[in-house]
């Protein structure tokens, strides 16, 4: 109520709902139009009775023209909400989405069907009443990679505040009832703003993210803001829900070809098919009765090569047999994705190296002018290597994306449910056998036997998603005042004893 002095007369102005009435002890009050309940009779102590059976309030100072931020539980305006009544949208369980939305009596039934209205109009303000509230499918993404999950889309410059009665002339002060809540609810996100330029506002408001088992390798995150300016969150709660954990087991590598068989009385055999395992060397002949020495076997990354075998000579009739191969080294892991504008990348990991081809075998010493030698036998391929383990999703309760991006938290849980967990990586595959040396004619050595090829390296183990409570880039500013944080742990490793994913309160993002 507000008292408007003038030199002759004073006029009373009461808020919405209520009418002008002589109170006790001669004191002006406002009184509801219509009290439908006996308040105490103390009069001081608070509401009190008139004469007249009306419920009368004590007097109150307001003034029509003053401002009236929303959020903060009281009416300063008189126009009977929290806020500039035409600034504001209302949504009430018994709301329905095919109302206006802009009456304190009419409604909409869905924060989604608000922030509609908000998207097309001037409207910033979003009243809450207690309830749970569903977001509505949209589509996010571009391309291919676009997904439709039901997730509250945001609008800039936007303020939601919760907690309130609902209903006609309940729309100023909160719920006083503690399990009386504001729940928004999605899946992956519970609120999104992409392309913010000034701020975004939550005043005792639940943000709740639930994942879609439909849907893969997924991070989930409470509230998501990319741009610039403010994020504010006042009481209430943001809680994501857990990353995926890696539930699809990397694939074996594939056996190494076995070499080609040294030939009788000729050239050597060379290596597998479509491999670079070490070609047979050529058994003795006529002219030179010493077999020639297998050829070398593939290296690997580490540079360790497989040996031929050593042509046969006089002291030694039969070629010798290739070395094996070496075998492959083991996928390196990453233990930190990328974090982006999209969100957090989940990593890949390496697959194994491919194991080291088997040296050819040596050919044959020829015995006499007239016999051959055999041939050598071709080396093995090297097996593959095994493929990466999967790596566990994030759980992020604020992800704030963007250049000297600020975070005001009072009064505030921020909970994550925890990092997915990682996989193992999988074994490589065996290495190709070398094949058997050619046998010689007549009194001629046969050719040595190929050597097998080095079995693949095992692919790289995945480690765990993050759990974190609020990121920002390297630049950002986060201010927490009496938060409670609730992170959960970071995703298990792929590999016993292996770290776990990242666990932090608040974390920014290292410059590249």
């Amino acid at each position: 109520m507000v008292l408007l002095g003038g030199c002759t007369e004073t006029v009373v102005q009461c808020r919405a709902g209520y009418v002008p009435a002589d109170g006790m002890e001669g004191r002006t009050r406002c009184a509801l139009a219509d009290a439908g309940a006996a308040m105490d009779a103390g009069g001081d102590a608070g509401a009190a009775m008139d004469a007249g059976g009306d419920a009368v309030v004590p007097m109150d100072t307001c003034n029509a023209a003053a401002a009236d931020p929303p959020g903060d539980g009281q009416d300063t305006n008189c126009d009977g909400v929290d806020g500039v009544l035409g600034d504001t949208i209302f949504v009430a369980m018994g709301g329905a989405d095919t109302n206006a939305g802009t009456a304190p009596d009419q409604p909409v039934r869905t924060v989604s069907r608000a922030l509609d209205i908000a998207r097309v109009g001037a409207r910033r303000s979003i009243l809450v009443a207690v309830g749970s509230y569903d977001a509505l499918p949209v589509a996010l993404g571009d391309g291919g990679t676009e997904s439709t999950l039901p997730t509250h889309v945001l609008v800039d410059g936007v303020t939601l505040s919760g907690r309130y009665p609902g209903g006609a002339g309940a729309w100023v002060g909160r719920s006083a009832a503690a399990g009386d809540r504001s729940l928004l609810r999605g899946q992956v996100f519970a609120a999104i703003l992409q392309g913010m330029r000034t701020s975004v506002s939550f005043h005792e408001v639940d943000l709740v993210s639930e994942r879609n088992e439909l849907l893969g390798g997924v991070s989930c995150y409470g509230l998501v803001v990319e741009g610039s300016g403010v994020v504010t969150l006042r009481g209430g709660m943001v809680q994501a829900c857990a990353g995926s954990s890696a539930l699809t087991m990397p694939a074996r590598g594939e056996a190494g070809r076995v070499g080609d068989e040294g030939q009788d009385a000729t050239s050597g055999g060379s290596g597998g098919v479509g491999c670079s395992g070490g070609s047979g060397g050529q058994g003795g002949g006529a002219a030179v009765r010493n077999g020639a020495s297998g050829a070398v076997g593939s290296a690997t990354m580490a540079g360790v090569e497989a040996a031929g075998g050593e042509g046969g000579v006089a002291s030694r009739t039969a070629g010798s047999p290739g070395s094996t191969g070496a075998a492959g080294a083991a996928g390196r892991s990453v233990t930190l994705g990328d974090f982006g504008a999209e969100g957090y990348a989940i990593p890949r990991g390496e697959t194994g190296e491919r194991g080291g081809g088997g040296g050819g075998g040596g050919g044959g010493f020829a015995s006499s002018a007239t016999d051959l030698g055999g041939g050598g036998g071709g080396g093995g391929c090297g097996g593959g290597g095994g493929e990466p383990g999967r790596y566990g999703g994030a759980s992020i309760g604020v992800y704030a994306w963007g250049d000297s991006m600020r975070v005001n938290l009072t009064d505030t849980t921020i909970r994550t449910l925890g990092g997915g967990d990682g996989a193992a990586g999988a074994e490589g595959g065996a290495g190709g056998a070398g094949s058997r040396g050619g046998a010689g004619s007549g009194s001629g050595a046969p050719g040595g036997p190929g050597g097998t090829g080095g079995r693949g390296g095992t692919g790289s183990a995945g480690t765990g998603g993050p759990s974190i409570g609020v990121l920002t880039k390297a630049d950002g500013v986060i201010e927490a005042t009496r938060v409670t944080w609730t992170v959960g742990m970071g995703g298990a490793s792929g590999v016993l004893l292996g770290p776990r994913g990242l666990q932090e309160q608040m974390y920014r993002v290292p410059r590249p």
